[in-house]
């Protein structure tokens, strides 16, 4: 019999499923939060922060695993939406 192990708890592979979707994650990238397991896609759909500047929230890029975003002053921005307050143009380049 096989099992799995994360975050101290013991799973059948079957068992092993996302919090939000019920995707089996054996063999696939998962990340935990609260005594939960999910994909990465509802991972990031619950706990990525926010843009301050179009609210939506900030996820690594299609085929990447990092994400890139600003911090400044305690508030999360995409690298596209930081721009100067006066003249509206990018600040930052990638």
């Amino acid at each position: 019999m096989q099992v799995l192990t994360a975050f101290k708890e013991v799973y059948h592979p079957d068992c092993f499923r996302c919090a939000v979707c019920g995707v089996c994650l054996d063999g696939i990238p998962y990340a935990g939060q609260h005594d939960k397991v999910y994909c990465i896609k509802d991972y990031h759909k619950l706990f990525a922060p926010p843009c301050s500047s179009c609210g939506n929230p900030i996820i690594p890029q299609p085929g990447k695993a990092k994400n890139v975003r600003v911090l400044v002053k305690d508030r999360y921005y995409h690298v596209r939406c930081y721009r100067c307050e006066v003249c509206e143009c990018i600040i930052t380049q990638h």
